[in-house]
């Protein structure tokens, strides 16, 4: 199962720590979204989340605050749908996507006896 996480971070940059130590408390988390990092597009692609890859983002051009971001672990391959986050508008609309490469699904049916 994939476990995905979104949380308001209301700037991403004085969060990390205490954003490292909420995950670890956590069973396990696979994707990580979060929205109103503050951060521009030098910033974002400098924070480093333990055990996490940046794999999308965008950041406002021209005014400070909001901003989204997807954050995935290691293992899990990924593309960035930059097609989706260039639909963004400053302040209006706010988007980034993902694309998850290979996503294996398992049933299992236990039989009786």
């Amino acid at each position: 199962m994939l476990d995905v996480l979104h949380l308001n971070i209301n700037r991403l940059h004085n969060k990390t720590y205490k954003l490292e130590s909420e995950l670890q408390l956590r069973d396990k988390v696979d994707i990580l979204c979060l929205s109103e990092h503050w951060l521009d597009t030098k910033q974002i692609t400098s924070v480093n989340i333990v055990n996490f890859r940046l794999r999308a983002h965008y950041c406002r051009p021209s005014r400070m605050g909001g901003g989204v971001c997807i954050y995935a672990s290691p293992e899990i391959i990924t593309m960035e749908r930059k097609e989706i986050t260039n639909l963004s508008v400053e302040m209006q609309f706010e988007v980034c996507a993902i694309e998850l490469i290979q996503l294996n699904i398992s049933v299992l049916k236990s039989m009786p006896g």
